[in-house]
């Protein structure tokens, strides 16, 4: 699967985030950062969540966290002139914008709509 933001283009399979195809070195908590925030496509990710989710098992050190989001827009704002692409929600967390998903064998649609889609679509029975 792909997700895409202007020229940003995010390959889960292999953990690489390239922009105007040109490929952008994100270290590995701040490719989970990403992705956790991607994933909830536009809900904020309260720091604690993010803590969990991104050093499981280990002492919650917000410190940790702050700096991997300053080194993750620095790498993101660099190449765009859109500085949204993570935001802060003041005494809440963080959030991002709906990144467009791409999967194999699929036209691009916003994420927002191909999950509306899957929840209207019948489950079958197991």
């Amino acid at each position: 699967m792909r997700y895409i933001l202007g020229k940003f283009e995010l390959h889960t399979a292999s953990r690489r985030l390239y922009f105007d195809n040109e490929p952008i070195q994100i270290n590995q908590r701040g490719m989970e950062i990403l992705l956790y925030l991607i994933e909830r496509r536009g809900e904020v990710a309260t720091k604690s969540e993010l803590l969990e989710a991104v050093w499981p098992g280990e002492p919650a050190n917000e410190s940790r966290l702050v700096k991997q989001i300053s080194l993750l827009r620095r790498s993101l704002e660099s190449l765009s002139a859109d500085s949204s692409v993570i935001q802060t929600i003041p005494g809440s967390g963080y959030q991002t914008e709906s990144w467009e998903v791409r999967m194999p064998g699929t036209s691009t649609v916003k994420i927002d709509q191909q999950v509306a889609q899957s929840e209207d679509s019948p489950r079958q029975a197991t």
